[in-house]
């Protein structure tokens, strides 16, 4: 029998709920992955998601990250919507946690393309730009430049983008040294 590929994931996601069989929502996670990578049409439960990270089921930690990542790609605005502040919140202290691999950080750079995902990520900008210089993660630093180009094409963001300007210029600052005149025009934070 043919079964489709949205009977198949209603029962996966049936599978991961039960989030206490580890074996079970491990192996369902990592169904919902691969499902996710190839098809838009899955309907993905981001609470469920979300609750597994929230709640510290480290199992399911990369898994969960993937399929974020994946259905953020066809959905970032639907997805913008669904996502709370305390959500984004928790997605960057998951990510700046070092046990992120980049799926969160491409998943917050997809949520970036929609104007309500740019306007939820703005009031992060304080949480968001630290990143750009997070060590050992090349892939995270790039979706993280992602996410702060996105922002940057919306004209509502630029006066918040302009407040943030020191710190995101920084990571660009090199070691060449300039003459004083030039360095006391620089922000103060920049300077020295």
């Amino acid at each position: 029998a043919v079964v489709s590929t949205q009977s198949t994931g209603d029962a996966v996601w049936g599978c991961l709920k039960e989030l206490s069989n580890k074996k079970l929502s491990v192996l369902a996670a990592q169904i919902i992955v691969n499902l996710t990578s190839h098809s838009d049409t899955l309907h993905t439960n981001t609470a469920l998601l979300i609750k597994a990270l929230r709640e510290g089921h480290t199992h399911l930690y990369n898994s969960v990250a993937m399929v974020l990542s994946n259905t953020s790609r066809s959905t970032a605005d639907s997805l913008s919507r669904l996502l709370t502040e305390a959500d984004v919140s928790l997605l960057l202290r998951l990510l700046s946690s070092g046990q992120e691999q980049g799926y969160l950080a491409a998943t917050l750079g997809n949520i970036a393309l929609s104007e309500d995902g740019r306007k939820l990520l703005c009031s992060h900008l304080p949480e968001i730009i630290p990143l750009l210089t997070f060590p050992g993660n090349l892939i995270i630093r790039r979706n993280i430049a992602r996410l702060l180009r996105n922002v940057s094409m919306d004209a509502k963001n630029h006066l918040i983008l302009l407040e943030h300007l020191p710190m995101i210029v920084y990571p660009l600052v090199g070691p060449e040294e300039l003459a004083e005149e030039d360095e006391e025009k620089l922000p103060l934070d920049l300077q020295y």
